[in-house]
């Protein structure tokens, strides 16, 4: 049934990939007008693509018309290079959409004066569950901005994005690849111990470094809805990725202790490319192999030996160990701390002979 044939019931529409002229824009204006009463979903990503940037601004101006007074629950304007411009463009659109659940702004071009336009734009978010901001240029102050959308959406249960507070009620967060440092594991912290209702964490390539992990480590023991005391086995988390953070084997003990006991809910863990070698590695294999929902160990990326290889998979059995192409038998744990004073080197080293006294429950 064509989308302009009266009495349609089309309630969703996706124009992606399409790159539409100004022409072709006031073709579909009048169809789109005649389905906004009963559009729910509309998905516009990469609709102006090639386009000069002032055709493309015209083309965003006319679907935004077109479309005001939807009541949507879904909008996407995802692989757009919108810019102020274009977030303004869509000023009708975005300022209608009280209703909206599902919002995707992905690699769109936003800077930080586009996310303020944003946190301007759109109205009211308590029923917004999704937000996904991520691969966007926003920098401090634009996070602040998106930052105060994501606090007046207490609904929120996916939130991507990078330098931003999320609601207590989150299911997720995604923070990968920000080189935040260690400088930011207590403002994380923060975060962490006060959203009870997280079930996955993507914590990889932060540059949190050891000092870094155990902070935010610590801050996983309030992260879960029983007592703050002990990691009680009705804790939520699922997922935990810190791949990248330099753990080292002291880290990725920590991370061991603390999961060896509860947190019988979790899937999957990942610390992937952090200079670990058997020692971390078997230690973290015995705490997480016994637990019943467990599918999947990251541990590629480090030096760890072959022997300690066999021990993980003695322990772990390999249906659950992810691949190690990329794992170096022969490397040093030290290839990447040029910067680790020589102190606390020593200290590193001595490592081995305190793991005998390490007790993990199976």
């Amino acid at each position: 049934m064509p989308l302009a044939y009266p009495g349609n019931s089309y309630s969703k529409i996706c124009l992606n990939n399409l790159s539409f002229g100004v022409d072709a824009a006031r073709i579909a204006e009048p169809i789109l007008s005649s389905l906004k009463e009963q559009l729910t979903d509309v998905y516009l990503s990469e609709f102006t693509a090639g386009r000069p940037i002032s055709e493309a601004i015209q083309v965003m101006e006319i679907f935004s018309l077109a479309l005001e007074g939807c009541n949507l629950k879904t909008l996407s304007l995802s692989h757009n290079s919108l810019g102020e411009k274009g977030v303004r463009a869509f000023g009708a659109l975005l300022k209608c959409q009280s209703n909206k659940e599902e919002l995707y702004l992905v690699n769109a071009g936003i800077t930080k004066e586009a996310a303020t336009a944003v946190s301007e734009l759109i109205p009211c978010t308590e029923k917004l569950k999704v937000l996904h901001f991520d691969f966007n240029r926003i920098g401090d102050e634009g996070a602040i901005s998106i930052a105060k959308v994501v606090q007046g959406s207490p609904s929120l249960e996916d939130f991507r994005c990078a330098t931003s507070w999320i609601g207590p009620k989150g299911g997720k967060l995604d923070l990968m690849d920000n080189m935040f440092g260690k400088e930011a594991a207590i403002p994380l912290t923060r975060v962490l111990s006060s959203n009870a209702g997280l079930t996955e964490i993507y914590l990889g390539c932060l540059g949190l470094g050891r000092e870094g992990v155990i902070t935010v480590v610590n801050a996983l023991r309030e992260c879960a809805p029983s007592t703050a005391s002990a990691l009680a086995a009705e804790q939520s988390l699922t997922k935990l990725i810190l791949s990248g953070n330099r753990l080292k084997d002291q880290g990725t003990i920590l991370i061991a202790g603390a999961h060896a006991d509860g947190h019988n809910r979790l899937r999957g863990v990942d610390v992937s490319s952090n200079a670990i070698t058997q020692d971390g590695a078997t230690v973290l294999a015995r705490a997480v192999a016994h637990k019943p929902e467990f599918t999947l160990l990251k541990i590629n990326g480090n030096c760890i030996s072959e022997e300690g290889i066999t021990e993980v998979k003695v322990i772990f059995g390999e249906s659950m160990l992810g691949p190690l192409d990329e794992n170096d038998p022969n490397g040093e744990d030290d290839w990447w701390d040029e910067d680790v004073p020589d102190g606390e080197a020593d200290e590193q080293g001595k490592l081995g002979l305190t793991l005998k006294n390490l007790k993990v429950s199976d």
